[in-house]
């Protein structure tokens, strides 16, 4: 292994991509037959009049292209080609990332690598190099009302601009006319989702030259609605009543204080809604239902209790059946509506969301109650199955492009504050009362989509959610099995939403990451020791190395009984005091192992290591699989004082194998690590069950 490049490779993602993924050299010439011709433009709030200068051709395409940025080679052929393919296309749009040194990039300096390494990931024209890749979404009609997703590279048809600047003048911006092209795509209807009007090719055509930009939304506007003309919402005033009434939805058992705060605190924000309180008890103790009946008189809520084993879904279509609202807002009773929301803005937002004939469910953001941290932004449809983005992280500043700042379109949102319109509710056929605990909501979502409508996640505004204090956690054993036959549930009655190459989400790029549990909305590159491998029994030369620590270990631990001192020498002796080594965690999933950690020989230079991770299983069983290097920073930091342990940035060890043709029971694992001829074994006291 070159270590450097090994280095270097692990440090840019998104340049080993970009190599993977080189476009083949060809012509850029236009195939549709119909001219295209670019249009440079500074903001998407200059005017249509002003860019293009005179009248619009209703032949021609016209390409706008943000005047600090370039197009790749090939982008005007890629775009004149899915133009010639899909004749009822108004508007397309491409993916773009921006230039940068390594350092506003990726965080690394130049002098850390020799220039022949650099310089084939180095653009010739600028000496930059390119990164944060923005993998936009399939066609996205509430974010683009919330800030102009669109980007800086996007095709219009001259008909198309035509019919609405004849509508609505040529002195609208550039922003009001793709606003104007999204409504007209929603007013056709039907089950494409607007996506064969308004396409997006999922490529990177476009490199922005001002990084200093990437956190700017252009567009936004923190009430989305302000975009919208009359005749697409329903304008509230005064009660809110033009939207009529909100039926609140509370699953909850043996939590009378929770249950006192979540009301309270609701309440206390819906003075002028028209609502009704139902809450659902499976059975709570008879001292705190008796509590629970009090408080909920004062409010004039329905109590519906009946002892029974927990089942969301059940409980929540208990109180759908009993509601008299024309909306349905099912909350959690561990939600508690903070000092920032109390004037009741995010509840008018999500009606306003829910009034809307095209939009499904509508969900909001979530925090965890101590400090600013995120528990929901929307749920993504990934390869390792539905996923909370951006959860743990601080919701500051703009998140890859506001995704806790502007409202969005989502695949789906948490039921544990989710609010849907009656009507869609009843059509949709309620929740689905086999998943009893999880992925309900994300099925619930999962419909709504197929039927034709939009989810809408709101980040305008947060709730702050006490998270499964009213069940606990899904970590014992039976409580996996269990999310794992829902999830299993799930794909059996969407198989759509499973592909081989990861989930399908519209909203979600394939470009972004799949397969790891990544709450940052990284670029999809496997690396090796991320890829799942099969174990191989362990060879000769394994054994022959597993034997002789053996006999060590047993004259160690002979020694150890005998004096700790002369233990403490016969491993400084062997160098067994050398190895450093911390495994992180091991975790099983849909039957895949994961073990990760790093590993350190200490005094050394870890660049030329070879190691082989040994797993040791019931009945002898004994398996290997080489450790592929992984980057460890938290663990390079650790020896940055010591001078003569050199090169440990690579020190990871990150292994995924597939267990289910494996014996059940006991396991446990070590390392040989191999340097100059010279191989030992490491016992990495660590152990699992499968």
């Amino acid at each position: 292994m070159d270590y450097q490049k090994e280095l270097f490779a692990q440090c840019t993602p998104y340049l080993q991509w970009l190599k993977e993924r080189e476009p083949v050299a060809g012509s850029d010439k236009n195939d549709t037959g119909k001219p295209l011709d670019v249009f440079p433009f500074s903001s998407c709030e200059d005017s249509v009049d002003d860019i293009l200068g005179g009248p619009v051709d209703k032949e021609r395409i016209y390409l706008f292209v943000g005047k600090d940025g370039v197009l790749q080679e090939g982008a005007c052929a890629r775009i004149a080609q899915v133009f010639s393919q899909q004749e009822q296309a108004m508007l397309v749009y491409a993916d773009e990332d921006y230039y940068g040194t390594l350092a506003e990039l990726y965080g690394i300096e130049e002098q850390e690598f020799e220039n022949k390494i650099t310089s084939a990931f180095r653009e010739p024209v600028n000496g930059l190099y390119r990164g944060e890749p923005w993998f936009k979404p399939d066609f996205s009609p509430d974010t683009l009302e919330a800030f102009f997703y669109i980007g800086n590279i996007f095709a219009v048809r001259g008909q198309a601009i035509a019919e609405i600047t004849d509508a609505l003048g040529a002195e609208l911006s550039l922003c009001g006319l793709v606003r104007a092209l999204s409504r007209k795509a929603l007013e056709r209807g039907g089950g494409m989702h607007g996506t064969d009007l308004f396409v997006h090719i999922p490529e990177v055509l476009y490199t922005n030259n001002r990084i200093s930009k990437k956190d700017t939304l252009d567009g936004f506007v923190p009430d989305a609605f302000e975009n919208v003309d009359n005749k697409h919402i329903v304008r509230i005033g005064g009660k809110r009543a033009g939207l009529g009434k909100l039926s609140v939805i509370i699953p909850s058992k043996d939590n009378p204080k929770l249950l006192r705060r979540c009301v309270e605190t609701f309440v206390s924000c819906a003075k002028d809604i028209d609502y009704e309180l139902i809450i659902v008890d499976n059975g709570s103790a008879d001292e705190n239902r008796m509590c629970i009946k009090s408080f909920l008189e004062e409010h004039g809520a329905k109590y519906l209790y009946e002892q029974a084993v927990f089942n969301f879904s059940k409980m929540c279509n208990l109180g759908a059946k009993a509601a008299d609202g024309d909306f349905l807002l099912f909350l959690n009773d561990d939600i508690e509506i903070g000092k920032a929301q109390q004037d009741g803005q995010w509840l008018h937002k999500m009606m306003r969301y829910a009034a809307m004939e095209h939009v499904g469910a509508v969900g909001i953001k979530l925090r965890y109650p101590d400090g600013n941290l995120i528990q929901h932004a929307g749920i993504t449809n990934m390869g390792i199955g539905p996923a909370h983005k951006l959860g743990g992280m601080p919701d500051d500043g703009s998140l890859y492009h506001g995704h806790n700042l502007a409202d969005y379109n989502m695949l789906a949102v948490t039921a544990a504050c989710m609010m849907v319109s009656r009507d869609k509710f009843v059509r949709a056929g309620f929740f689905d009362e086999e998943l009893a605990v999880a992925y309900n909501d994300v099925e619930l979502c999962f419909r709504l989509y197929r039927m034709g409508f939009y989810n809408v996640q709101v980040n305008s505004a947060f709730l702050i959610h006490h998270e499964s204090v009213s069940r606990g956690a899904d970590t014992a054993p039976e409580k996996k099995e269990r999310l794992l036959r829902e999830k299993r549930r799930l794909y059996e009655k969407h198989a759509w939403a499973m592909t081989k190459t990861g989930g399908y989400d519209p909203f979600y790029s394939q470009n972004l990451v799949q397969w790891e549990r990544d709450a940052a909305y990284h670029v999809n590159y496997l690396y090796a020791c991320e890829k799942t491998v099969s174990l191989k029994p362990l060879a000769e030369e394994g054994k022959r190395t597993l034997l002789k620590w053996f006999m060590l270990d047993n004259i160690r631990q002979h020694l150890e009984r005998i004096n700790v001192r002369f233990a403490d020498c016969y491993r400084k002796l062997t160098g067994e005091n050398r190895q450093l080594f911390h495994i992180d965690q091991i975790t099983q999933e849909d039957g895949i192992v994961t073990v990760t950690g790093w590993h350190v020989l200490r005094g050394k230079d870890n660049a030329g290591l070879a190691k082989t991770l040994l797993i040791f299983g019931p009945s002898w069983k004994k398996y290997e699989a080489e450790s592929a290097p992984k980057l460890r920073r938290d663990a390079e930091a650790l020896f940055v004082q010591d001078r003569r342990t050199k090169n440990t940035a690579l020190s990871g060890i990150c292994l995924k194998f597939n267990a289910d043709k494996l014996p059940k029971g006991p396991y446990s694992i070590g390392i040989v690590v191999e340097r100059g001829g010279r191989r030992r074994f490491v016992h990495l006291k660590a152990s699992f069950e499968i």
